[in-house]
Formats: structure tokens, C-alpha cells, sequence
């Protein structure tokens, strides 16, 4: 099993999935084969085939084609992988989804430091540095038990 998906969206940001294959060890996915990446025949199918076994997918295009494709899959926060999309330019790293419990928000802060962009993070916790609730536990090596609809 791969830890990390890149998808290009586009094929001009190939330099920037290598950066970040090269710091995490990613595979990276395209429409056009290129040195060093799996062909894929469209980003839909490639999410679909990857999403229950990856620990992150790290989209660089719009951010529309990221959020059409993985909209389908979403399940919740407790089974999704960390989504992180980046513009084809690598200006902009973004947390989409499984930002505390995915480790979407760490890992947009990682890339953005590779490759030199700006973390984007809506979190409030994270933006207020308060305790994020659903991850308290994990950074502290706590058992937690609980409902999860009521935490």
C-alpha cells in the first residue's frame, strides 16, 4: 500500500509532484505518462481506485476537479484520507478534507514548506491554537472512548 497519492490535473506541475514525491515518497498519477508516474485514463477513476487505500491524496489542479471527484467517496472524518489540493503554480497548499483525525492540516504545512507555498488552513482550532477535540487523545497517547457522533 502507497502512503501518498499525487494526482496532476495538470502536467505542468509535474516539477512540484516530484519535489513532494522525493520529501514523502508518494506515486504519482497522470493523464499523459511522464517520467516517473502511473498513466491514468481520468482522475475520477484513479480516486476511485485509490481513495480506501491511501493515507492522503494530494491533488495539484483546481480545486473544483478535486472536490467533483472525491465528493463521491466521502464517507467521514474517521475513515477518509487526508485530502490536500495545490494549485498548479504550487502558490496555494489547502486542507480540503480530514484536516485533525485525517492529518490533512499537518500535511498541508509539510508541503507548503517543500515547495515553498502558502498552508491554507479553515480549521478554527488550528487558526486559534485551541485542543482539537477528535485528536487530543492521539497527541497525547490517551485511550479514548466515546460516541463519536456526540464527541
Amino acid at each position: 500500500m502507497i502512503k501518498s497519492a499525487i494526482i496532476l490535473a495538470s502536467e505542468v506541475s509535474l516539477p512540484i509532484a516530484q519535489t513532494i514525491k522525493k520529501e514523502i515518497g508518494a506515486e504519482i498519477y497522470s493523464k499523459s505518462l511522464q517520467d516517473g508516474t502511473i498513466r491514468i485514463d481520468s482522475i475520477a477513476d484513479c480516486v476511485a481506485d485509490v481513495f480506501d487505500k491511501v493515507e492522503s491524496i494530494i491533488f495539484i489542479g483546481a480545486m473544483g476537479i478535486c472536490i467533483r471527484t472525491i465528493a463521491p467517496h466521502i464517507k467521514n472524518k474517521y475513515t477518509d484520507p487526508a485530502i490536500i489540493n495545490i494549485d498548479s503554480t504550487g502558490h496555494y497548499v489547502i486542507s480540503v478534507l480530514s484536516g485533525h483525525v485525517g492529518g490533512a492540516n499537518e500535511l498541508t504545512k509539510r508541503l507548503a514548506h517543500i515547495i515553498g507555498g502558502e498552508a491554507i488552513i479553515t480549521t478554527q482550532s488550528d487558526n486559534t491554537n485551541l485542543w482539537a477535540l477528535d485528536t487530543l487523545g492521539k497527541d497525547y497517547n490517551w485511550t479514548t472512548s466515546t460516541n463519536s457522533e456526540n464527541l
